[in-house]
C-alpha cells in the first residue's frame, strides 16, 4: 500500500465480538463448493415479513443473539489495534461492520454500550444480504479514500471483501479471518480455493494485531 491513507478498521460482530458460528460456510466447504456471489451483485432490501412463522423466527433469533456471550479477548484486541496505530502514528478509525438484520439493530447498539470511545461508527446491515452488505460497505469506504482492514469469522464474507482489491490501482483492503471449525484447513482444501494475498486466517484477535503491527512497520498497509 504505497500511500499511507487513513485506515478504517472494521469488525464483524458474531464470531468476533460475540460468540457465534458460521455453519452455512462450513457446510459449503464440506461440499467442496464455496461459491461467491457475483461482484457488485444487487443487494435486495430487507423484507420484514409479517406472518406468524416469520415473527416467531425473529423473536427466537433475537433471544438467541441476546443470550450470546461477549468475547472478552475481542475488546482487548480492538484496544490493541488502536494502540498499535497510535504507536506507529497512523490515523485509524474503527467500526462494527455486521450483517445483522435491521430488527436486531437496537439490541446490537445496547450490547456495545460498553465500547464507548473504542468505536467511531456502527455499519449495520441495511439490506437483505449479510455478505453483500459487507462487500458493499468495503467498496464504499475505499471509494471515500480509506484503506480498510477487517476482521471476521466467516471465510466467505472475507473473500468477498478481499476481492475489492482487484478493482483498485493499489492494494487497500486487508482481511483477517479468525480460525474456527468453519474454516479448518482440511475443509478449505476441499474447495481447492486459491487464497488471496490480502486475506490471512489467524488463530486469535491478538495474532491479527501482531501481524497488523508488522505490516504497518513494513509499510505494507
Amino acid at each position: 500500500m504505497a500511500q499511507e491513507r487513513i485506515i478504517y478498521f472494521t469488525n464483524d460482530i458474531d464470531g468476533v465480538h460475540r460468540v457465534g458460528y458460521s455453519p452455512i460456510t462450513a457446510w459449503r466447504l464440506l461440499k467442496g463448493d464455496l461459491k461467491l456471489p457475483p461482484i457488485g451483485e444487487y443487494i435486495p432490501s430487507y423484507r420484514h415479513k409479517r406472518n406468524i412463522l416469520s415473527q416467531l423466527g425473529r423473536e427466537f433469533s433475537l433471544l438467541f443473539h441476546r443470550l450470546r456471550p461477549g468475547i472478552r479477548e475481542a475488546k482487548a484486541g480492538l484496544e490493541e489495534f488502536i494502540s498499535i496505530a497510535k504507536w506507529n502514528e497512523r490515523p485509524l478509525r474503527t467500526a462494527l461492520l455486521s450483517g445483522r438484520e435491521p430488527y436486531k439493530h437496537e439490541l446490537t447498539r445496547r450490547q456495545f454500550t460498553g465500547y464507548s470511545g473504542l468505536l467511531d461508527e456502527m455499519f449495520l446491515n441495511e439490506g437483505g444480504s449479510s455478505v453483500g452488505w459487507k462487500e458493499y460497505k468495503t467498496r464504499e469506504l475505499v471509494g471515500q479514500g480509506y484503506s480498510v482492514v477487517h476482521i471476521d469469522d466467516d471465510l466467505r464474507a472475507g473473500l468477498c471483501m478481499a476481492r475489492v482489491n482487484a478493482e483498485l490501482d493499489e492494494p487497500r483492503v486487508f482481511v483477517y479471518v479468525l480460525r474456527n471449525f468453519s474454516n479448518l484447513t482440511w475443509l478449505v482444501r476441499r474447495t481447492k480455493l486459491q487464497m488471496p494475498s490480502n486475506l490471512l486466517i489467524v488463530p486469535s484477535f491478538f495474532a491479527a494485531a501482531q501481524d497488523f503491527e508488522q505490516r504497518l512497520q513494513s509499510k505494507k498497509i
